[in-house]
């Protein structure tokens, strides 16, 4: 019974991710619409779980969003997947202090691999004459933007949750809280 519980909630979780994300990028003004809103929050359940299942949230979250898109499909899946695939081994092996600068670090450096990815596969699809080549000049932008709000807004909500809760706090020995 809790194993259903856990798994409805888990995907009631994914909807309500990739519905807060799409429909702040429709509701806020222009520079605020940019900031990612999956990974912003991933990043920040990645210090919280302390579980690669983050990932799968980021495979599913993505492919709720890629429904959405007129980039080619699986273009976002594959860069929003496989960037937090990268951050999360960034977060296990080098990242290991729980403070809100890391967390901000690791976000950038989350935002900077999903953009390098997504161009990397737009270029690939161009290559082989699938897709136009976006403006540079609008990816540009894009990533400014994206880092400018979400690279904050990581490190802000990390620091705030992290007062509040004894799972972030970087000075416990974290081994200790899942003993029984």
């Amino acid at each position: 019974m809790y194993s259903i519980l856990r798994f409805l909630s888990a995907m009631l979780g994914i909807i309500f991710l990739s519905a807060l994300h799409i429909g702040l990028a429709f509701v806020l003004p222009f520079p605020w619409s940019k900031i990612n809103i999956i990974l912003t929050l991933l990043v920040v359940l990645m210090f919280w779980w302390d579980s690669g299942f983050v990932v799968w949230f980021a495979f599913f979250s993505h492919l709720i969003i890629e429904l959405y898109t007129t980039a080619p499909f699986g273009i976002l899946l594959i860069s929003g997947t496989v960037s937090v695939l990268l951050a999360f081994w960034l977060y296990k092996y080098l990242f290991t202090n729980r403070s809100w600068y890391a967390a901000g670090a690791l976000g950038f450096l989350t935002i900077v691999s999903y953009r390098s990815i997504y161009v990397g596969a737009i270029l690939l699809f161009k290559f082989f004459g699938l897709t136009q080549m976006p403006a540079w000049r609008n990816i540009i932008q894009t990533l400014s933007w994206e880092l400018l709000f979400s690279v904050p807004a990581i490190a802000l909500l990390f620091f705030i949750i992290s007062r509040f809760s004894r799972r972030l706090n970087a000075s416990l020995d974290h081994s200790s809280l899942f003993k029984v």
